[in-house]
């Protein structure tokens, strides 16, 4: 979860970037990537259950570009992989709203910055870079910090799509759900 937190960061700055210009459609785009985070968490363990299960969506879907079923893996059985397909789900759901945060920043720095960099030289990498970053630090900071503490607190898709964090896929809040409610340890879970 911690390395899906980077790679969310990573694609939301991406996409607020792109985004926060003069695209075609930025405003659809902006609201069709937001549009995961208003969902339920436990609507979205649902809908990725079905997704992930053998057969259905995601392996139709490989199948249809000539990946035959006996190469795909068990997205939720195979440990090797479950946790990434998890992962998968966290950061399609979550990159909208750190986007949004992001692309609010990018639209507070003064214009006039981009034209003088653009004038004396600068591509859109040094302007990314020198102007963009120093810019959202403080918001690049707390999206950080919003991730790895998601990261650290995730409950719903594991506990939804692998039935209570089986095969291996268990975070620690599961952990404390099970020690508290099957092991009927109430005073450790609360200490944990």
């Amino acid at each position: 979860y911690m390395a899906g937190a980077l790679v969310q960061i990573s694609l939301a700055l991406y996409f607020a970037t792109v985004l926060s210009f003069r695209t075609r459609l930025s405003a659809f785009y902006k609201g069709a990537m937001f549009f995961p985070f208003l969902i339920n968490g436990i609507a979205i363990g649902f809908i990725f259950k079905f997704f992930y299960t053998r057969g259905f969506v995601l392996d139709s879907v490989l199948r249809m570009v000539g990946i035959p079923i006996e190469k795909l893996p068990f997205w939720l059985r195979d440990t090797a992989i479950n946790n990434w397909s998890l992962v998968a789900t966290s950061v399609w759901k979550y990159m909208g709203q750190n986007m949004v945060l992001f692309a609010g920043a990018i639209m507070s720095i003064d214009p006039t910055l981009y034209e003088a960099a653009a004038i004396d030289g600068a591509n859109r990498w040094h302007q990314f870079r020198y102007i963009i970053l120093p810019g959202i630090s403080t918001v690049l900071t707390l999206n950080i910090i919003l991730s790895i503490t998601g990261s650290l607190s995730a409950f719903e898709p594991p506990y939804v799509i692998t039935s209570m964090g089986g095969n291996g896929t268990a975070t620690y809040f599961i952990k404390m759900h099970q020690t508290a409610h099957v092991q009927n340890k109430v005073g450790l879970a609360c200490a944990m």
